[in-house]
């Protein structure tokens, strides 16, 4: 027999080591993106999957359950989807590690000296009433301290009660049911005071624990019970589950640690409160003090964002490393923006990225990609996501208008308008955030933002956010150098994430008559205007020159710098922009350090252009930007110069043709002498605190790190 079994598996190594059954059971030949198309939504188990940074927290929290007098309740809180359930496996693995010496100076291990008991509230409400689920938490709880005891009669005497408490729960159903005063039955089940089938279910557990914990050949030194979940139930249930397990919170060696969303506890107690306000607040916090006696935040704002979203978009194939290294500056900044630092938005964007992904890939209906570079899709519709998933409602704008630089007042006006007293609010908001904020509302499409958000009551409280990543989509992915298509941009973009919004995208972008009359008209003045500037700058030595297509139509042009390629030109028939420059590098420091310096020498560039300069900058944007000022006196600096008259586009014309050869003339000049300073010359005439330039190899500076 044997010899026949040796002969067997003699064989089956054999075929093992053959090049067909290695071709069998390989997994290349399966879908290339079979593996690591999605993101699953479990907790992250151990102590080495630390992927958001929160091993210190585990520790420290393990540490102090290990050596704090009991009982004490520690109660984890954040909201839904912010990584509490990982946090509370993660200190599970640290009380199970190592070796413990506890009392009779015995040697214990970790996992036996600390007898975790974990309860998971939303599995114990699965069809049940909340009644009878706050007894089956109860029943769990009490059954995981009697498998330590062992004795049969009080495992039998606590049953007793365990199944008193359950014919009140399903008599409080049937009675609430029925519309009895369930309220009251409730009040009676769980008030120590007028029934003591609570109180001698505590007193029993009490002493239990007490003969496990003092018994010496029990290597048990106390009990953590994990409750998790409660911010699944109803809010109201929620709080009934605390009120209940409060009673028993008092049990001796016995440490409770909660994960729940205070703004759940919140919700729960308005029927009893009313709506919280600064007067009763302390009420509400009152009672969740009552039973928390430590509270612990989640640290969300120290995750390491960077690192958790670049892990991701790599792990769906999104991004590879060396291009997503190139957008962690513009990314880190929109998600913080839209979805924010909880884990689980953060998961859903990314399973709906890799969707688009899959979708476009075999989709050959949207049309225009062949034009257009896929990095820049990509980003754009990654944005459109976060905003789809943050601002549904601004999404919607997005695809009845995709190109939001269009944006103004008469586009506001007739998605919705107010009158009356609402209007003056309006105005009143509008120049607070024009004055208080106005690198945010200082272009026609960032007003009317505003107008929209304030008009249809759309998350005004979040408009400066909106405002700044659509600026991350206009200014940091697409960019200067493709403003010309960014309408493309947009609509390729929008088609694809489409496939993940609740809108309909057909019905969004349907136009009426007088819609597509406007738009043409629009257009034909917009070939005109390009025209007229194109037989100006052909005939000189400027970026612009023969450089103009006769059918152009675009809201803005842009052309690189003849001595530097992160610079760029610009023209724009928003009286807002004017001319221009921008600066755009991967790393944010070297645009922003050579835009300082350009503000340092703003009143020789004023002199020699004869117009007043304006500068966007920020040391955390990949983009930055210097305006110019149109001189011509008789027009206003807001809106488009196709909504002017004929007279007045002729002179924002001829106001281009005398600024603009000026302008580029004496910023080549100073950009020939930003780049042959020495680090210590440009730091002394750099604000302190900016940026400083580090000198390079060859002597030529180059921006560094701002010093701390």
């Amino acid at each position: 027999m044997c010899f026949f079994m040796r002969f067997f598996f003699r064989l089956v190594y054999l075929y093992c080591t053959t090049p067909a059954c290695r071709r069998v059971f390989s997994t290349q030949h399966l879908h290339p993106m079979a593996q690591g198309i999605s993101v699953t939504d479990v907790p992250h188990t151990g102590i080495d999957n630390d992927i958001l940074g929160t091993r210190s927290y585990a520790e420290t929290l393990a540490e102090f359950i290990r050596s704090c007098d009991t009982p004490i309740t520690i109660g984890i809180q954040g909201e839904w989807g912010s990584g509490k359930t990982s946090l509370l496996q993660m200190i599970e693995a640290y009380l199970e590690q190592n070796e413990f010496r506890g009392s009779y100076n015995r040697v214990t291990q970790g996992k036996d000296a600390y007898c975790v008991i974990k309860i998971n509230t939303w599995e114990h409400s699965i069809l049940r009433s909340p009644e009878e689920s706050l007894i089956s938490i109860l029943t769990e709880i009490s059954e995981n301290i009697l498998a330590k005891d062992g004795q049969w009669e009080v495992a039998q005497k606590t049953k007793k009660f365990l199944g008193k408490l359950a014919r009140g729960a399903v008599s409080i159903g049937a009675n609430a049911a029925l519309g009895g005063g369930g309220g009251a039955l409730a009040a009676d089940l769980m008030d120590a005071g007028e029934s003591n089938t609570i109180k001698e279910l505590r007193d029993t557990l009490d002493k239990v624990v007490k003969e496990v914990v003092g018994r010496a050949e029990n290597p048990v030194e106390r009990f953590v019970v994990f409750i998790d979940d409660l911010d699944r139930l109803e809010p109201v249930n929620a709080v009934k589950a605390l009120e209940l397990l409060k009673n028993i919170f008092s049990v001796g060696h016995c440490v409770y640690v909660l994960a729940i969303d205070y703004q759940v506890v919140v919700k729960g107690l308005k029927g009893k409160f009313g709506e919280i306000t600064e007067a009763n607040e302390w009420e509400f916090r009152a009672f969740f003090d009552k039973i928390i006696q430590v509270p612990f935040m989640m640290p969300i704002a120290r995750y390491r964002l960077d690192d958790y979203m670049q892990g991701l978009l790599q792990q769906i194939g999104y991004y590879d490393k060396k291009t997503i290294g190139t957008h962690v500056s513009w990314l880190t900044r929109l998600i913080r923006l839209t979805v924010g630092y909880n884990p689980r938005s953060l998961k859903r964007m990314v399973n709906s990225l890799s969707l688009i992904n899959i979708h476009a890939k075999n989709d050959s209906s949207v049309s225009g990609m062949d034009k257009l570079d896929l990095d820049i899709i990509k980003g754009v519709s990654l944005s459109l996501v976060c905003i789809q998933i943050t601002y549904p409602r601004l999404f919607e704008l997005l695809m009845r208008s995709p190109n939001f630089t269009d944006w103004d007042s008469d586009f506001a006006a007739k998605i919705s308008s107010v009158d009356g007293d609402e209007k003056g609010a309006l105005e009143k908001a509008l120049a607070h955030a024009v004055e208080h904020y106005g690198e945010d509302f200082d272009e026609d499409w960032e007003k009317a933002l505003f107008l929209l958000t304030w008009n249809m009551r759309i998350q005004r409280h979040r408009v400066i956010e909106m405002s700044k990543a659509l600026s991350i989509i206009k200014d940091d992915i697409i960019t200067d150098r493709h403003a010309e298509q960014l309408a493309e941009y947009m609509s390729v973009s929008l088609a694809r994430s489409a496939v993940t919004s609740v809108v309909s995208f057909e019905n969004a972008l349907q136009t009426d008559d007088e819609d597509r009359e406007k738009a043409g008209a629009t257009k034909r003045l917009s070939m005109e205007f390009w025209n007229g500037l194109r037989g100006f700058f052909d005939g000189t030595q400027t970026c612009f020159a023969n450089s103009i297509r006769p059918a152009t139509s675009v809201v803005s042009l842009s052309r690189k710098s003849p001595g530097d390629e992160s610079i760029s030109y610009y023209v724009s028939q928003r009286l807002s922009s004017f001319i221009g420059i921008t600066a755009y590098s991967v790393d944010p420091t070297e645009g922003y350090a050579l835009l300082q310096f350009l503000k340092k020498n703003s009143n020789e560039i004023e002199a020699a252009i004869g117009a007043k300069v304006r500068f966007k900058i920020d040391p955390s944007n990949t983009s930055q930007e210097m305006r110019v000022v149109c001189p011509a006196d008789t027009l206003k600096e807001r809106g488009n110069v196709l909504n002017l008259s004929a007279g007045d586009r002729s002179a924002y014309g001829k106001s281009i043709i005398e600024v603009f050869p000026k302008l580029e003339e004496v910023v080549e000049r100073k950009l020939g002498e930003y780049r042959t300073k020495s680090a210590e010359e440009l730091a002394a005439e750099i604000d302190p605190g900016v940026p400083r330039p580090e000198a390079a190899e060859d002597n030529r500076p180059v921006a560094g790190t701002a010093e701390a």
